[in-house]
């Protein structure tokens, strides 16, 4: 007896039903993404009444970009009261979802103890993640701790690793604390041509101190 593949093609009314969804999905998703956007244009306008309402919907539904706005806004007390404990929830859920520069700023949070008990430890953990992201910045405070050694065991050949990854990033400060390094030789052999290499591209950058 031979096998018969029996194949079922949707009906009218499937398709119309499964059109539906697609569509009702894109309105659905359509105003969560102008919103964001169009909080961030009222927030460089310096409407920030205006930028909260924009940002609060699609924070509230897991939209990592505005969770960060409505970081930024209880941060700097823009059309809300300041709140540094609410700010930080904020980034905290932007970072969880991935949002680098909300993950370097919770990390920022935790080494001042900004609205968060202060740990530094957790500040290196949240700068690492930021940092993998491809964070310049968070790799600047993450070479910092490491050179210091607060919170974790002083290291000056990774601090130095991650401020010229900073500087690769294009970060001019890092250039200038990479070409610092080279200039004492801490953390790296002694080479002053490749310090005043890193100067010089501080200098070109703006770096003041370079």
């Amino acid at each position: 007896m031979s096998n018969i593949r029996l194949t079922a093609t949707p009906g009218p009314l499937v398709r119309h039903i499964a059109l539906c969804g697609l569509a009702g999905f894109l309105v659905l998703s359509a105003p969560v993404l102008a919103d964001v956007t169009s909080g961030k244009a009222a927030f460089e306008a310096s409407d920030y009444a205006k930028a909260h309402s924009e940002f609060l919907a699609p924070a509230q539904a897991g939209k990592a970009g505005a969770q960060y706005w409505m970081g930024r806004l209880f941060e700097g007390g823009y059309g809300v009261e300041k709140d540094a404990a609410r700010a930080f929830k904020w980034f905290e859920k932007a970072g969880d979802q991935g949002h680098a520069d909300a993950q370097r700023i919770v990390g920022a949070f935790y080494e001042r103890g900004k609205g968060i008990s202060k740990s530094r430890s957790q500040a290196a953990q949240w700068y690492q993640r930021a940092a993998d992201g491809g964070n310049a910045k968070a790799m600047r405070n993450l070479g910092y701790i490491y050179y210091f050694g607060e919170g974790l065991r002083r290291d000056a050949k990774k601090a130095a690793g991650y401020f010229a990854a900073a500087a690769n990033a294009g970060s001019s400060r890092a250039k200038f604390d990479i070409g610092r390094l080279y200039y004492r030789g801490d953390g790296v052999e002694r080479d002053l041509k490749r310090a005043a290499t890193h100067f010089q591209e501080a200098a070109r950058q703006g770096e003041a101190k370079a």
